[in-house]
């Protein structure tokens, strides 16, 4: 059986999977986006039980590398603060990142199944497939922990962390 924040994870994956397509597997299958977010969430907060903590993003804070570079960054420190440097929710999408991608919300609405699932597959889809070129499962994971799966950092366990939570599946929910 599954708890309330997990039931509210899969509900978003499966709204939002459907427009993940093209990526394929190791084995050349075809990926299916709800299963990879699904995947992610279990990753970035065990599906949901950890969505409510806010990560602070050293990069994303001053003196870090992005927050030097960003006037954007920069000017929401001031409006934001700290939370200008976190991530969010179920998928722990960056505040910033969401912003550069379109959202207009405040930190915390991040927080909210919904809205979360939306900008990690905004991420994935406009960010890592069609700016970054990933076509695989195996891409995906690395630039969506990373930053890019076409960088000298691969991170490994996440790899292969979301690659046995991918091949276990979607949970069945007896409806």
């Amino acid at each position: 059986m599954l708890q309330p924040y997990e039931q509210s994870v899969l509900a978003a994956c499966k709204s939002n999977g459907p427009l993940l397509t093209g990526l394929l597997t190791h084995n050349g299958a075809a990926v299916d986006g709800a299963t990879l977010l699904w995947a992610i969430s279990g990753i970035e907060s065990s599906h949901g039980r950890d969505r409510l903590h806010a990560r602070q993003e050293s990069n994303y804070s001053p003196g870090g590398l992005f927050y030097a570079r960003s006037v954007d960054l920069q000017q929401s420190w001031k409006t934001h603060g700290v939370l200008a440097a976190c991530s969010f929710g179920s998928w722990q999408v960056l505040y910033q990142v969401a912003r550069e991608l379109g959202f207009k919300g405040q930190p915390e609405e991040l927080k909210d199944d919904r809205i979360c699932c939306a900008m990690a597959t905004v991420l994935i889809l406009e960010r890592l497939i069609r700016k970054q070129g990933a076509k695989t499962l195996t891409e995906v994971l690395d630039s969506f922990n990373s930053g890019s799966h076409r960088d000298a950092c691969v991170p490994l366990a996440y790899i292969r962390n979301g690659t046995h939570l991918y091949l276990e599946g979607l949970p069945y929910v007896n409806s």
